[in-house]
């Protein structure tokens, strides 16, 4: 006489292990992401990212550039390559920054050759001597809403670097700076 209780649960770990198995499947199958950003002016974020051949990385996010209180406040974004140190990307690369300001959307993709890769987001101010005040910012200032205008565009601005999980690989970038600190003659 046959089991039904054994056939449903032979049934039931078949499915079980096939719904792993596809979950395995669409985790290692999706890209892997490497998010940078969300500062404060005056503050710098990095992460770091190893490619281990030549393959192709979208850039995505958003920066920006604003002239506030008689001064700029600016949301911007670069790549370096570690072992030479050169700027491979840059915010000032996108055909938006030069617009007359505020908040633009970063979409790029670059291809890079194999070896490690330094990501920074920072948010800087300069004061512009020479301008006069303007009343009007002074007044629409006053009227703000409370959210401290400092901080107000903080979680607005970041990059997300995306590569293939075969070749992209995302680092600790304080390992990253450490390994090539102590490769150096003089580090700061």
């Amino acid at each position: 006489m046959y089991n039904f209780g054994n056939l449903m649960r032979n049934v039931k770990m078949k499915i079980l292990a096939l719904l792993f198995l596809s979950m395995i499947y669409s985790v290692n199958g999706q890209n892997k992401t490497l998010k940078v950003g969300n500062v404060l002016p005056g503050e710098l974020d990095m992460g770091a990212f190893n490619l281990s051949q030549k393959s192709t990385i979208d850039i995505k996010g958003f920066a920006a550039s604003f002239d506030q209180w008689n001064k700029n406040l600016n949301y911007y974004a670069w790549i370096l390559e570690t072992d030479n140190r050169n700027v491979i990307w840059k915010t000032t690369m996108c055909s938006d920054y030069e617009k007359e300001g505020g908040k633009f959307e970063i979409d790029k993709q670059l291809n890079l050759d194999p070896g490690n890769y330094e990501v920074y987001f920072a948010a800087g101010s300069d004061y512009k001597k020479n301008e006069s005040f303007e009343f009007n910012r002074f007044l629409g200032s006053l009227f703000r809403k409370k959210k401290n205008h400092v901080n107000e565009y903080q979680d607005e601005f970041f990059i997300t670097i995306t590569g293939n999980p075969n070749t992209f690989k995302i680092m600790d970038p304080e390992d990253v700076v450490d390994k090539r600190n102590s490769k150096a003659i003089v580090a700061i």
